[in-house]
């Protein structure tokens, strides 16, 4: 196809000039003398080394900043897009909005002006893949997905507290730059106030595929449209697919207006349970029914991440750090005979001591009566005579005998005396001992981890698996654990963390800066 405007050739499907960014197809009555082919000078500032694509709005090029002496990306708008004042002027307040953005996950804009009838904007020129070539056909692996969807829906709250409407959210207009980072890269704000679908000549400006229900029936849309159109992107990112896709746009349309999403199909098998739920609550036909603001759904995605780790402390004994040996304390219960075994071979021995040797004089008739003294001042009543195991000694003892000869009290098999600190008292009725108190868990007390990690990474404390990033109230003992951060992208990186009674440590670390990329 020949530009009207420059004559170059561009190919059939060209929206617009590779080299001057005049529309193609379209009539206009804007005819554009400046030259964009590479090496040419742009608003005697921006040296052009090359033409990076195009779309419905556009021409994006590769340029050298010379005042600044750095690589930028100039977007330079149809032509067409700057005969009507409404729309130069809508353009210049919606540029002025979004060079205020400064997010790690938005791309920034240096500057906009307007040379020979052409709208450009001078932006960050970022290094990296599209979206829509990463997850095409095939999604990403669950911990990468939802580390992209949370950096997206972070930085569209950015460009949400700036007071910008997206409105053209899709994966084609997101990069993961050369560190993994999700980037917005256009704002969609060549749109006219209160047409967010249609141009004046009626053809669609956004993408069917991605449009929310009241931005396809051209009604006023404000932020949770573009809620709806991330919900669309993380479902792409997930399946490597979209949730509605129809045999022409009007079906596709129509399909966003009366189809529920398709969250138990077989496309969707690669979703996580965890991320139906915020799915169907994105993805709602009224936006009442939606998250109230790009924050909230963040939250709700690292929720449906890490449901057990953001919800329910992890035990101080899980991660404690290594002790001294404790003392082993056996758990067994005793069996009852034992009970008994010990209470008879106690009676015994109290027994035993109870017929020691005393200085009152001999029984008068009988040696199987002798009586014991008292162990206190008081005498103790006369214990009634039983049958025992213990018989009377052989041989009567002569009421002529020495006072101090001692009545002998045999048994067969007596055990051996209790020992001298229960003497001369009766054995107590015994019960059973309460097993001792468990050792304090943790005697210096106990502290708080918070692990950040950007992108991601799973995180191991004391050898002990704890779950993927972010994680908060880890509960630690107190003192010095190992941390081990692991990324598929990166080398494992390694921490030592020391956790203060009452307190909580946190520990961030940022793989792009301070970690290793494998080879």
């Amino acid at each position: 196809m020949i530009c009207p405007a420059c004559q170059a050739e561009n190919a059939d499907s060209s929206a617009a000039c590779a080299r001057c960014g005049a529309s193609l197809g379209t009539p206009t009555s804007v005819v554009v003398s400046v030259d964009l082919s590479p090496g040419a000078l742009f608003h005697g500032r921006y040296e052009i080394v090359q033409a990076l694509g195009q779309g419905g709005m556009g021409m994006v090029y590769r340029a050298r900043d010379r005042s600044l002496d750095e690589p930028v990306a100039i977007k330079v708008l149809r032509p067409d897009f700057a005969q009507e004042s409404r729309m130069g002027e809508r353009f210049k307040s919606e540029i002025k909005l979004a060079r205020k953005v400064r997010h790690k996950n938005v791309c920034t804009i240096h500057d906009y002006g307007e040379d020979h009838g052409l709208l450009f904007i001078s932006m960050e020129l970022v290094q990296g893949t599209e979206l829509k070539k990463v997850v095409r056909g095939k999604g990403l692996p669950a911990p990468e997905a939802y580390d992209v969807a949370i950096q997206v829906a972070e930085g569209l709250q950015a460009v949400h507290e700036a007071g910008i409407i997206h409105r053209d959210l899709k994966t084609a207009n997101i990069m993961l730059d050369d560190h993994g980072v999700a980037r917005l890269m256009d704002f969609g704000i060549a749109k006219k106030e209160g047409e967010a679908t249609l141009t004046a000549t009626g053809q669609v400006v956004g993408t069917p595929e991605y449009m929310s229900p009241e931005q396809a029936q051209g009604k006023k849309v404000d932020f949770r449209s573009d809620l709806y159109s991330l919900g669309v992107v993380i479902y792409g990112i997930f399946t490597g697919d979209v949730p509605f896709r129809g045999d022409t746009p009007i079906s596709t349309i129509l399909k966003h207006l009366q189809d529920p999403p398709p969250l138990d199909s077989a496309q969707a098998a690669t979703l996580p349970p965890s991320m139906k739920a915020v799915l169907r609550k994105v993805l709602a036909k009224e936006p009442e029914d939606r998250y109230s603001s790009a924050r909230e759904l963040a939250e709700a995605l690292r929720l449906a991440r890490s449901p057990s780790q953001r919800q329910v402390p992890i035990p101080t004994s899980v991660l404690e750090a290594p002790t001294l040996p404790r003392p082993k304390t056996s758990s067994r219960a005793v069996p009852p005979w034992a009970w008994g075994v010990a209470v008879l071979a106690l009676a015994a021995g109290a027994v035993a001591l109870w017929h020691r040797p005393n200085e009152l004089p001999p029984p008068p008739t009988s040696a199987a009566t002798a009586t014991p003294s008292a162990p206190s001042s008081a005498p103790s009543p006369e214990p009634t005579p039983v049958a025992t195991p213990f018989p009377a000694p052989p041989e009567p003892i002569p009421e002529t005998a020495a006072p101090a000869a001692r009545p002998s009290v045999r048994a067969v098999a007596t055990p051996p005396p209790a020992p001298a600190t229960v003497a001369a008292r009766p054995a107590p009725a015994l019960t059973p001992s309460p097993p001792p108190p468990a050792p304090a868990e943790a005697v210096t007390g106990s502290g708080m981890l918070q692990v950040i990690v950007h992108p991601w990474a799973e995180v191991t404390i004391d050898g002990t698996l704890v779950g993927t990033t972010p994680l908060d109230r880890i509960s630690l003992s107190a003192g010095t654990h190992t941390v081990r951060l692991r990324h598929p992208g990166y080398e494992v990186v390694e921490r030592e963390v020391t956790i203060q009674p009452g307190q909580t440590e946190r520990l961030r670390i940022n793989l792009a800066t301070e970690g290793v990329r494998k080879r």
